[in-house]
C-alpha cells in the first residue's frame, strides 16, 4: 500500500520513526492508526533470534555436566537438556505420577516428547547420543544380566523337562494295572511341579520398532520405553501410509502413559501391556518439519499428535565457535549418571508416594502452597 492509498475516515498514517519510538505496539486498534509502509525491498524473511538458554535453568545436579557437554561439543545448550529431561523421565515412566487435584483421581505419567531442531551439521546426532550414555549403560548391564538368568533358565528347563518325563513313566505304569491313588498322587506331584518362567531382559529403549514388536517389549517393561529417532520426522511420515493408520493412534494412546492395552492376533496370540507407557525423542530439519506442520496442522489431520511435543525446540546455532579439547566433566558426569540409576531401580513408595490399588501407579501430590499456585 503507497501512501497516496485510500483509509478509512478518522484514520491516520503513523511514520515508521515514529513506529520505532513508539515500541512494539504503536498501533491504537481503537483509534485506527496506521503505520507508514515499510519499502519492499526493506521486508526481509527472518526469524528473530532465540533467547540463549541460561544455564541455572537446568536443574543443579544436571548443570555442570550438561554445561560441560555443550561447551565440549560447541553445540547448542538446549540440544543436550532437552535431552537429559526426557531421557530421565522415560526412566521414570509410569513408575510414578502426580496428581494435581487435592480430591480428583486425575493422574498425571512424568513421560516426555521432545524434539531438537536445527540445520544439517549442528551436531543434533551427537548431542541426544551423549545424553543417551546413561541408558545405554543401564541396558548394557540389564544385557548382562539377562545373559547369566537365560544359561540358568535352560538349565532348569532341561531338569523340568526330565521330571515331567519320569512322571509320564509313572502315571503309564499307575494306569496299566489301574492304580487310581497312585495316579491321583502323581497328578498332585506333577501339578506342583510347575515349569520354569523365561527370563525378560530388561529394556529402556528401541531404536526402531514396529508397534506390534514396541507393545511386547512394553508389556514386559511396566514403566514404559523410551522411542529414539534421529530423524523423527521419518517416524512420523510412515503413519501417513496406507496400512499404518493405527501406528499413530497407538503412540497418541502412549502418550498419556497409562491404560492398558490387549491386542490378540493370530500367530502372535494375545500380548497384554498393563501401561502404555511411550516416552519419544528425536531430531530434525528445520524445512522438514516447516513441511510437516503445513500438512498436519490444519483440517481434520490436526489430531493433536505435534502438539504433544512438550519439549521441541529450535535454538540459535552457536555464535562465535571456538576449539575446545579437553577432558570431560568426570565428576559431573558421575553425579548424574548416578541419579538416573537410582531412579530406574527406585520404589516411589519408599518416598513418600501413595499407591492406587486400582492402577498400581504409585502418585504424589502437591503441598498446601504448591497446590494453591496449581489452582491460580
Amino acid at each position: 500500500m503507497s501512501k497516496t492509498s485510500q483509509r478509512a475516515p478518522g484514520c491516520k498514517t503513523v511514520s515508521l520513526e515514529s513506529y520505532r519510538q513508539q515500541g512494539t505496539h504503536p498501533v491504537n486498534l481503537n483509534t485506527c492508526d496506521w503505520l507508514d509502509p515499510i519499502p519492499i525491498g526493506a521486508i526481509k524473511n527472518e526469524l528473530p533470534p532465540v533467547e540463549v538458554l541460561p544455564a541455572h535453568l537446568i536443574a543443579k545436579p544436571y548443570q555442570e555436566w550438561l554445561v560441560d557437554v555443550a561447551e565440549r561439543m560447541q553445540c547448542p545448550l538446549d540440544y543436550v537438556a532437552v535431552g537429559s529431561l526426557i531421557t530421565t523421565a522415560s526412566i521414570i515412566g509410569s513408575g510414578c505420577g502426580i496428581r494435581p487435584k487435592r480430591q480428583d483421581s486425575w493422574t498425571v505419567i512424568p513421560n516426555l516428547w521432545g524434539c531438537i531442531v536445527g540445520p544439517p551439521s549442528s551436531l543434533k546426532s551427537p548431542a541426544l547420543k551423549e545424553v543417551m550414555r546413561p541408558l545405554e549403560q543401564l541396558e548394557g548391564k540389564a544385557y548382562e544380566v539377562y545373559k547369566k538368568e537365560q544359561q540358568a533358565y535352560v538349565v532348569e528347563l532341561e531338569a523340568y523337562k526330565a521330571t515331567r518325563e519320569i512322571f509320564k513313566k509313572k502315571m503309564i505304569k499307575a494306569a496299566s494295572s489301574f492304580d487310581m491313588p497312585a495316579m491321583d498322587h502323581l497328578k498332585k506331584e506333577l501339578l506342583a511341579t510347575a515349569e520354569p518362567e523365561a527370563p525378560v531382559c530388561k529394556r529402556y529403549y528401541t531404536n526402531d520398532a514396529t508397534v506390534e514388536k514396541l507393545q511386547e517389549l512394553l508389556s514386559q517393561n511396566e514403566r514404559g520405553l523410551l522411542v529414539l529417532r534421529d530423524e523423527l520426522m521419518g517416524l512420523l511420515a510412515s503413519w501417513e501410509k496406507a496400512g499404518r493408520e493405527e501406528d499413530r493412534n497407538f503412540y497418541l494412546e502412549g502418550w498419556n502413559g497409562y491404560g492398558s492395552k490387549t491386542t490378540d492376533r493370530i500367530g502372535r496370540g494375545t500380548i497384554r501391556t498393563k501401561n502404555l507407557c511411550i516416552s519419544l525423542l528425536g531430531s530434525t530439519q528445520p524445512s522438514k518439519l516447516l513441511s510437516y506442520f503445513q500438512r498436519t496442522l490444519g483440517g481434520l489431520e490436526n489430531d493433536g499428535l505435534l502438539q504433544r511435543f512438550q519439549l521441541l525446540v529450535y535454538p540459535d546455532e552457536v555464535k562465535e565457535w571456538k576449539l575446545v579439547d579437553h577432558r570431560p566433566n568426570a565428576q559431573a558426569q558421575e553425579r548424574a549418571f548416578a541419579i538416573i540409576n537410582k531412579l530406574a531401580s527406585m520404589n516411589f513408595c519408599d518416598h513418600g508416594a501413595i499407591l492406587d490399588e486400582n492402577s498400581g501407579i504409585p502418585y504424589f501430590q502437591f503441598d498446601e502452597p504448591a497446590q494453591q499456585v496449581f489452582y491460580e
